[in-house]
């Protein structure tokens, strides 16, 4: 691979992708810790045709869950939690057949938990309303699918009990614990949990306003349609919101060790047991089009997110985006291909549209200056 990323290429690609209603986001790309591109392209507000800007907040969803694994590291750091402790040790209330379910199987995806397919609730009645000690409730009613340890599964309902976990060994609410702890040192100043609030309606709960937040959609590529999600009924599994350069600065600001001990880091990059090599503490690691790769996805209603990292040329991608539609995977092996010079896996799109957003930024510019020198 080149030294550093084809900006312009990669820009002209995203442009197009834009103006055919295809992208809406943030794109950042960095490597060795030296950001390349970092640009954002199409609106956060169809209703308001507010433009996005790289300052633009976007809902990350699962993207959250290595947040909550850091948590978790942290409360072991300090000796306050172990990892092949049982979880009744810190939630009491835990059912019998619990007794053999440990921290390690929450992080790693080896619970056996029920995934829980009602987790939103119902949009309309406030007493319906799913909160950390609710999910809590409604899992431990039912019965295993596997005994911890056994099987490997993708399970959200494993990190909302990470994070009733933190909230009960800290003394914090989730949302105040990633804040203080990770968040402010770190310098990831436009990230936070999403949290309920009423409004003037005795019968419908929404989400508390954050101010430079995309507005979400679904649909499809040319006809996006108004998404509507609370992610704060998700929280430690999914209800973060970022912009993509705290993205950047939480990853590197991990790598470097500036939060966790080596010893501790290790477990979020390396296979944890019982998973067959898909998933360490918080990450998913299996790899990506041939090359090895540490990453998270998240999506759901009206949002996309990734957090990539391809080790073997220490390259670190983020791509947030408000399009729930948006097609990861191929957005990945074209700007791959466009990274590397190989052989793209169909043409890009050409049909006029919007340009990036002026707010974009090159190599040379002075936000990308000032994130190059906080990841070097």
């Amino acid at each position: 691979m080149d030294d550093q990323p084809r900006h312009a290429e990669i820009d002209a690609y995203l442009q197009a992708q834009a103006g055919a209603g295809v992208f809406s986001g943030c794109v950042l790309i960095a490597k060795r810790g030296v950001v390349s591109h970092h640009a954002a392209y199409g609106l956060a507000s169809i209703e308001h045709a507010v433009s996005a800007t790289i300052a633009t907040r976007y809902k990350i969803f699962s993207v959250t869950k290595p947040i909550t694994a850091l948590a978790i590291l942290l409360l072991v750091q300090a000796g306050a939690v172990g990892l092949d402790a049982p979880v009744a040790q810190y939630l009491p209330d835990c059912p019998s057949t619990w007794h053999d379910l440990t921290l390690a199987h929450l992080l790693s995806h080896t619970s056996g938990l029920p995934e829980l397919t009602q987790q939103w609730g119902n949009r309309w009645n406030t007493s319906n309303l799913a909160t950390l000690p609710h999910l809590f409730q409604q899992a431990a009613a039912l019965p295993l699918t596997a005994p911890p340890g056994s099987d490997v599964g993708y399970n959200n309902v494993g990190y909302e009990l990470l994070g009733c976990i933190i909230e009960a060994v800290s003394g914090q609410t989730y949302p105040t614990f990633v804040q203080e702890r990770i968040f402010a040192p770190l310098g990831m100043h436009a990230s936070g949990v999403e949290q309920p609030q009423p409004i003037a309606h005795d019968m419908y709960i929404g989400s508390a306003p954050v101010r430079g937040l995309a507005t979400g959609y679904n649909g499809m590529p040319g006809f996006p349609e108004l998404a509507w999600s609370q992610m704060y009924r998700l929280m430690a599994a999914g209800g973060v919101y970022a912009t993509a350069s705290d993205l950047a600065l939480f990853f590197e600001g991990l790598r470097a060790g500036e939060l966790l001990r080596p010893d501790l880091l290790v477990h979020c990059w390396t296979p944890a047991p019982g998973t067959g090599g898909l998933y360490g503490y918080g990450w998913m690691l299996r790899p990506l089009f041939g090359r090895p790769c540490i990453r998270h996805d998240g999506g759901n209603n009206g949002f996309m997110a990734t957090l990539d990292y391809y080790p073997d040329e220490q390259l670190t991608f983020v791509v947030l985006s408000n399009y729930g539609f948006l097609d990861l995977d191929a957005l990945r092996w074209e700007l791959l291909s466009q990274i590397s010079g190989a052989e793209r896996s169909s043409e890009v799109c050409t049909e006029p549209g919007a340009s990036r957003n002026q707010e974009s930024t090159n190599p040379r510019g002075a936000r990308n200056e000032r994130l190059a020198s906080r990841l070097s």
